[in-house]
């Protein structure tokens, strides 16, 4: 996106090694909090699009925590399943969070049962089918760690793995279903906004994956968190959309007639790093 902003292959290149550097320092200071809260080990996510948002999860962290009353809100799934038994249990919370999201949306009865089940599934499905790739995963840094070791003994070394293997954690999972209806609300009530949410509804767990640790999985600071960092997606999105579209035309991707621009939700340039990156661009062809 910067080279569509620039046209200067060599500056969007250079400016690229510096985000990746940057992520990768980031990536090593995070992975220390990221491994205790999700049982990892020997693990880092260099992931912008995820990391981006660990800030403003620090910061609801630290107001929260000095607020009366509010600093003693905290739920997770493991708390909701232990007050409401079976009512607390992923697969029936699962199907609640479909039922009400089906209802709110308008859809017919069939239509809601089907939702249900199907977000019943994955509450369920989802972290069994990534607790075994992340034991085989493990069995793979192990051997690296090992060779590594062997070439630099006095070094601490982290695999790098996408935000993706994180968003089987429940809270994860139930937040993200109820940032859906706050992401439809948010982009037609802010004004100046002109970013409408669509495909990327389904993958705003990717939002909260890299936050969960800072706010100690409690799912009530994860929700402001993922409304704040939706609010920055919009108004980024609705910003940058004319360089993500023509970043798209210039891959050859083809837009739909009645598009006037395109835009992405999750992404790391729908962030405000992605923002950055266009303003310092914009700023190159300034001076040159």
């Amino acid at each position: 996106m910067v080279y569509a902003v620039t046209k200067n292959f060599w500056f969007a290149v250079a400016f690229s090694w510096i985000i990746f550097a940057v992520v990768l320092k980031v990536a090593d200071l995070a992975a220390p909090y990221i491994q205790k809260q999700y049982n990892l080990k020997g693990i880092s996510f260099p992931h912008v699009a995820g990391l981006a948002w660990t800030p403003i999860a620090i910061m609801v962290n630290w107001v929260v925590d000095r607020i009366p009353g509010l600093r003693k809100v905290e739920f997770n799934a493991e708390k909701i399943q232990k007050r409401f038994g079976a009512f607390g249990e992923p697969v029936v919370l699962g199907f609640i969070l479909g039922l009400v999201i089906g209802i709110l949306a308008g859809y017919s009865p069939d239509k809601v049962l089907s939702l249900s089940v199907n977000v019943a599934a994955a509450m369920v499905l989802l972290p069994k089918m990534i607790d075994v790739l992340i034991e085989g995963l493990i069995t793979v840094r192990d051997a690296a760690e090992k060779q590594l070791k062997v070439w630099f003994p006095d070094r601490e070394f982290y695999i790098g793995m996408d935000t993706a293997l994180l968003i089987g954690n429940p809270s994860v999972l139930a937040t993200g279903l109820l940032l859906i209806p706050i992401a439809i609300v948010l982009a037609l009530i802010l004004p100046g906004n002109s970013m409408l949410p669509f495909a990327d509804l389904a993958s705003l767990t990717f939002i909260l994956a890299l936050v969960t640790p800072f706010v100690r999985q409690n799912m009530f600071k994860m929700l402001i968190v993922g409304t704040l960092s939706i609010i920055v997606i919009l108004y980024v999105g609705s910003d940058i959309s004319p360089f993500f579209t023509q970043s798209a035309t210039m891959a050859n991707i083809k837009l739909p007639a009645d598009f006037s621009g395109i835009g992405s939700m999750t992404g790391a340039a729908s962030s405000w790093i992605g923002w950055v990156a266009v303003k310092v661009g914009q700023l190159f062809n300034s001076i040159v």
